[in-house]
């Protein structure tokens, strides 16, 4: 595998980053908040109600009424930085209402 170098955070991309590294890729700011409450529960899940809570948690209105879509798009956003450097975010089903969550997974090396 030809090893370039990643136009978003300058690390080779065939180098396995650690969780802690995620936030050196470029993200936006709302991608960032994103990315760094996923980094913080890894390995654990988070439901989309959590993203949203840290997102706009600091709003008096709680934020949009479409926060819900707006997460999804940055996860999805955020799903095609990571995966160069070989993590993905899956959508897991469950948690308490049924409600969806995310989890930071890394791939396994390929050796």
């Amino acid at each position: 595998m030809d090893e370039g170098i990643c136009p978003c955070c300058g690390h080779k991309m065939g180098r396995m980053l650690d969780a802690t590294q995620l936030p050196l890729i470029r993200f936006s700011p709302a991608q960032r908040v994103i990315v760094r409450a996923l980094v913080a529960r890894h390995p654990n899940p988070v439901s989309i109600e959590a993203l949203i809570g840290v997102l706009y948690g600091g709003r008096l209105d709680g934020g949009p009424t479409d926060a819900s879509s707006t997460v999804k798009v940055l996860i999805s956003q955020i799903r095609k930085r990571l995966g160069p450097h070989k993590w993905r975010i899956p959508l897991e089903p469950g948690g308490q209402g049924n409600t969806a969550r995310y989890r930071l997974r890394q791939e396994p090396k390929n050796d």
